[in-house]
């Protein structure tokens, strides 16, 4: 019990607690710190009463218990990766809930997600981004449908969803960020978005059941082992408009490509040019 006049949850202050299975946070609570709650298995209840105002990151990620939880009209500031890691998590109610009860949405930043159980989702209109680690771990995703409203797909957004399929990124979008698919072995394809120019280091990294994939016209920089371990990568389209190609971007020999752009030195790694004259099927 945590007692009245309390006005803080330090950070880390429950962290590991295997026996708690049950708390109650008074009003008099104002913050909740990062991580407070953190590994908390054994947690099923959590009742936050009105009066909160800040719930920092990580505050209940890995709480592997948690069924659903309520969030006070009192809060106004939702830090990212809350709920990383609580895979029983299917409802999430109150002040930012979406309709569904399955995410959080804070002036239009998509920053959690109720996963558990989730297998196909269609994240609302007027989201405009997908908050760092918003998707990670979500270990039934097959499916996700993104809104054109999305300008912005942060790190490790989707990492380590191991039965996403497909994926199409919308127009918006002009960069994926590092390690946003990293790990989505069970990924075939993804549409990326015409206006992409840039896609960032591992994004795309042990994507084991990627086949094939066209990098759209604008892309300009293509970040470190962005598809390294692909191991069933067969096509890789790149245009001209590519002027950087970071090392071990991919590593398959069995990869082909139907064009690969001259790349000034300058602007490239010496084993990514090693990379590309392997992909044309000349030697190293």
């Amino acid at each position: 019990i945590i007692p009245d006049g309390t006005t803080e949850i330090p950070l880390t202050a429950f962290r590991e607690c295997q026996s708690l299975r049950s708390v109650t946070i008074p009003e008099s609570v104002i913050t909740i710190r990062d991580n407070a709650f953190v590994h908390c298995h054994s947690l099923e209840n959590i009742v936050i009463q009105n009066g909160v105002k800040e719930i920092e990151g990580g505050a209940f990620s890995s709480c592997i218990s948690l069924k659903s939880i309520t969030i006070p009209e009192s809060v106004t500031d939702v830090g990212y990766n809350i709920f990383c890691g609580c895979f029983a998590l299917e409802s999430i109610s109150g002040k930012f809930a979406t309709e569904d009860n399955r995410a959080l949405v804070v002036d239009g930043e998509l920053t959690a997600i109720a996963s558990g159980g989730l297998t196909d989702y269609t994240i609302p209109d007027g989201v405009t981004t997908i908050c760092d680690s918003a998707f990670f771990a979500c270990k039934s995703l097959r499916s996700v449908t993104i809104p054109e409203s999305v300008h912005e797909i942060s790190e490790l957004a989707f990492y380590g969803c191991p039965a996403l399929e497909t994926i199409a990124i919308p127009n918006g979008v002009a960069k994926i960020q590092d390690s946003t698919f990293m790990y989505c072995t069970a990924l075939q394809s993804i549409s990326l978005s015409e206006s992409l120019t840039e896609i960032g280091d591992r994004a795309f990294s042990y994507c084991e059941s990627l086949k094939t994939i066209s990098i759209p016209e604008r892309i300009a920089k293509i970040g470190g082992y962005a598809f390294y371990g692909c191991k069933s990568l067969t096509s890789l389209t790149i245009p001209k408009s590519v002027s950087e190609i970071q090392m071990r971007a991919s590593i398959s020999r069995q990869t082909r490509t139907r064009s690969i752009p001259r790349v000034p030195v300058a602007k490239s790694n010496q084993c990514a040019l090693r990379l590309c004259r392997l992909l044309q099927g000349g030697t190293s």
